[in-house]
């Protein structure tokens, strides 16, 4: 079985699924590869579990669905802003959805959307401090760097990193297998395991650079040769 990805907007493809990848701008840069470990050291700063939940009475209880996400480069010095799928925050009922990364949660809120391509933008708020004259400080976490994925060619390493089932943080491997079309929009398809929950997830190359968001699931992506 395979996953899917596309180029220049985020998807990817991988066991009997296939997941869609929206990728960024950049340039091709020759480095050496990295490690699975190194890659894994290096983007999983940037990879956080998102959490929608029903907020009755304004606080947050009964978990409706959980997905993945990626932090990408903002100008803002207290806004983490954080790419994902749409059919994640589209359960949210009001916008407002719990990232977490580790020991910290922020309050995330919709920034942008892209309902085409199922891709959508969440600014997030992580509180690091209060100071004397009351006012928050907020901390930012670290952005993943970001490459073209039309630099990424058949054969190529890719890894994604994900939260399965809520696991936070689960990193998989494999190969491009193909360049595939769906919908005018270009997919790579990617022998790297992609589980349902890390929908909204990151599809890494060997130098550890985001090319892809993963998004779609086709139950019949093995067929996909």
């Amino acid at each position: 079985g395979e996953f899917m990805a596309a180029r220049c907007s985020i998807q990817a493809i991988a066991g009997a699924v296939v997941s869609v990848v929206v990728a960024m701008a950049c340039t091709a840069t020759q480095a050496q590869e990295l490690s699975a470990q190194e890659v894994f050291k290096r983007v999983s700063p940037s990879v956080v579990v998102i959490e929608v939940r029903d907020y009755p009475k304004g606080k947050p209880v009964r978990l409706v669905a959980s997905g993945s996400g990626v932090v990408i480069p903002n100008r803002d010095t207290n806004e983490t802003l954080i790419a994902t799928n749409c059919h994640l925050t589209d359960k949210s009922d009001i916008g407002a959805f719990l990232v977490r990364h580790g020991e910290s949660t922020g309050l995330g809120y919709m920034h942008g959307k892209d309902a085409a391509r199922d891709l959508c933008l969440i600014g997030a708020l992580f509180p690091a401090d209060v100071g004397k004259d009351g006012k928050v400080a907020y901390k930012k976490l670290p952005a993943a760097r970001v490459a073209s994925s039309q630099w990424i060619e058949v054969g190529d390493p890719v890894y994604a990193i994900g939260a399965p089932q809520g696991l936070e943080l689960t990193l998989s491997n494999g190969l491009v297998s193909g360049i595939r079309k769906y919908k005018d929009t270009d997919y790579i398809q990617t022998t790297a395991p992609i589980s349902q929950g890390s929908s909204g997830g990151g599809l890494f190359d060997a130098l550890g650079r985001l090319v892809g968001i993963t998004t779609m699931f086709l139950k019949d992506g093995q067929n996909l040769n």
